[in-house]
């Protein structure tokens, strides 16, 4: 069914005794959107090369999460977050920016299983080390900056088989999950307090990437739990599945936009 209107959602979520929010790919900040910056943008034009681009981008992109312009997406997590003020919520994000923690949510709270760009690993998994990435990849991205010798940019290897180090997230060829299992362990317990509870599902512009992970699990817990309602808001994807139509309620909409002009008492 179709969400009537804000105070359907804020009102559920208030009453609520847990709720479970699923932050999907609409609230990443895509490639397009850093090349309007011109300072990133000007960076990405100094690597000559598809292979130097395929090296360094992933700098620049960590650099853009972190520093870059928010705009109407901090607005949108301002709200989400005075939303579920004393409530007792998890938040699962497909996002590899961790923003919701920099924003404020506790991050006991978040679980983040596509990775992010605060972690390195092995480019090959030849181990399941993860490293602390924030100086080298601060260091790298400003050599960058300085027009230096791209060549001359020395990425961080393995100290095991001397591969580089890349990312731990979901973009590596051999994903290290290891990064992101406490936290799930943690969310699956919390996750297992629901049952039977006044549940509000709260999925923001989640598509059909990674299904498995949010979209699926959030229909089955909806499901089951006969106190539970969903609120599920994407730009085309807001459809649910027949068997929960009478707990779903679906708005067609970009959920950033949404969220960002939805009025918090």
């Amino acid at each position: 069914m179709k969400l009537k209107n804000d105070e359907e959602l804020t009102a559920f979520v208030k009453d609520a005794d847990m709720v479970l929010v699923g932050i999907g790919e609409e609230w990443g900040i895509p490639f397009e959107k850093m090349m309007q910056d011109p300072s990133f943008a000007e960076n990405f034009q100094k690597l000559p090369t598809e292979l130097e681009k395929e090296r360094f981008v992933p700098y620049l992109q960590r650099a853009y999460l972190k520093d870059g312009p928010k705009g109407e997406l901090e607005k949108a997590y301002e709200n989400l977050l005075c939303l579920l003020r004393d409530k007792d919520y998890f938040l699962i994000s497909m996002n590899k920016d961790k923003f919701p923690v920099q924003m404020g949510f506790e991050g006991d709270r978040c679980v983040f299983p596509c990775g992010s760009y605060e972690s390195f690993q092995c480019d090959k998994g030849c181990n399941g080390e993860i490293i602390d990435a924030s100086d080298a990849a601060e260091r790298i991205y400003g050599e960058i900056c300085k027009d230096r010798d791209i060549e001359k940019i020395e990425i961080p290897c393995c100290s095991h088989c001397k591969a580089p180090l890349v990312f731990n997230n979901i973009e590596a060829e051999k994903y290290v999950e290891a990064g992101y299992l406490v936290a799930w362990d943690r969310y699956m317990k919390w996750l297992q307090k629901t049952v039977n509870r006044k549940l509000c599902l709260l999925e923001l512009g989640v598509g059909l990437r990674f299904p498995s992970v949010i979209r699926w699990p959030f229909e089955k817990t909806a499901f089951y739990n006969q106190k539970a309602k969903m609120f599920r808001i994407h730009h085309s994807l807001s459809q649910s599945t027949e068997n929960i139509q009478d707990r779903c309620c679906s708005k067609e909409e970009d959920s950033v936009t949404y969220m960002a002009n939805i009025f918090v008492s």
